[in-house]
């Protein structure tokens, strides 16, 4: 399977000159990739946003900025605090791998090796990332699990992650429930840098828009419909 490999300073620079893929649509990435080049450029937040909006109002068709104020903040936001370009792959997650991830009773968790897994394929080798890219992808989760409390669950995910020590003696994950394979079907499918940022969110809309639990009673898998719930529809 092909997978397009994302530079982010060549897909600027040809935005720049270009303008939109979609002239009638903007991404929120091509907002992105507008932030990050005027914050390079010394400008701040005010005139960054200013500078996005003439942009789009030169180059996109019928542009309605009550439509995209919200992206271009949020844009602008993130480029203020890194502005750095980079490189990704497109993620495709297989069933299999989902499977897996399901089998851990623990939704918080799930999420968390969810948005393993894309890190994981997105800038490194598929299988492996840094022991510095943790608070990125607990951050991406949306779980609010910190370092620490991550940690004390890693004795308990010995079939889904391992910590090894690399030729340079620095340590890594290495996750065991990424597919050897490229060949499968995937179930979901990541091209736009922005989603790197909210794996939680795609998670959670791929299990239906609610978080799962396990009824106190029978074990089964459901779906929550309050904080409170402890019990599936049928026991309770």
């Amino acid at each position: 399977m092909s997978k397009r490999i994302h530079n982010e300073q060549a897909d600027c620079e040809r935005l720049l000159v270009s303008g939109f893929e979609n002239k009638y649509d903007p991404s929120y990435y091509e907002i992105l990739l507008l932030a990050k080049h005027y914050r390079q450029s010394g400008l701040g937040k005010k005139l960054i946003k200013d500078k996005i909006l003439q942009f789009c109002q030169d180059m996109a068709l019928e542009f309605n900025v009550v439509y995209y104020i919200q992206d271009i903040k949020s844009a602008t936001v993130s480029a203020m605090k890194n502005s750095t370009f980079v490189s990704f792959r497109d993620v495709y997650i297989y069933e299999d791998e989902l499977d897996k991830i399901r089998q851990y009773e623990n939704f918080k968790i799930q999420k968390i090796l969810f948005s393993m897994l894309v890190y994981a394929k997105s800038f490194y080798n598929k299988k492996t990332f840094s022991l510095s890219s943790l608070s990125n992808i607990l951050t991406s989760s949306g779980t609010r699990i910190t370092k620490s409390n991550f940690n004390s669950y890693l004795h308990e995910l010995h079939e889904y992650v391992d910590i090894k020590v690399g030729r340079n003696l620095r340590a890594y994950f290495y996750l065991l429930y990424s597919s050897d394979r490229d060949d499968l079907d995937f179930s979901i499918k990541i091209t736009e840098l922005s989603d790197l940022y909210r794996c939680g969110e795609i998670y959670l809309d791929f299990v239906g828009g609610k978080e799962l639990f396990w009824c106190e009673d029978c074990g089964v898998e459901s779906q929550r419909e309050s904080n409170r719930q402890k019990k599936c529809p049928k026991c309770n």
